[in-house]
């Protein structure tokens, strides 16, 4: 048994909020990664990874329960500690960035603000990234449906 104190505390529970969100419940997603955001935030020092990995999460969450500007916030936050941590180009920065891509490019409103997140994401996946890494791909192909919306 772990203490309650170890990291792993946080860790699993943001992997298994990861499983219940891959099977649409929600609820429990939720719970669970309150629950290692909390860890994170109160074990660990202040923009510790976890805390970035469980604010990832709760805007994956957040989105599939059609809370926009909670995901919105939730992501930014995400993005800020990536940000502090590793350079501004880094692979986790592009995930968070493309993240906020989607959930703006599902307002028509503001198509350009998703554009600028995919670009952004997309240029650091091509210094970054292999062009067959799956995430690369998905970025790829979201700045091109993005790019060809506004330009068509």
């Amino acid at each position: 048994i772990l203490p309650e104190d170890h990291i792993e505390i946080g860790h699993i529970s943001h992997e298994l909020a990861l499983d219940y969100l891959q099977e649409k419940q929600y609820d429990r997603a939720l719970l669970l990664v309150s629950n290692s955001l909390s860890f994170f935030q109160r074990k660990m020092p202040a923009n510790h990874p976890g805390q970035a990995q469980a604010l990832r999460a709760m805007g994956l969450i957040q989105r599939a329960l059609g809370h926009r500007e909670e995901a919105i916030s939730c992501f930014k936050q995400a993005l800020r500690i990536r940000e502090l941590l590793q350079a501004t180009n880094a692979p986790a920065v592009a995930y968070e960035c493309y993240e906020l891509s989607l959930v703006y490019a599902e307002n028509e409103d503001e198509h350009n603000v998703a554009f600028e997140y995919a670009q952004r994401a997309f240029n650091i996946c091509r210094q970054k990234l292999h062009p067959n890494h799956i995430r690369s791909k998905r970025i790829v192909q979201h700045f091109e449906h993005l790019s060809r919306q506004l330009n068509g």
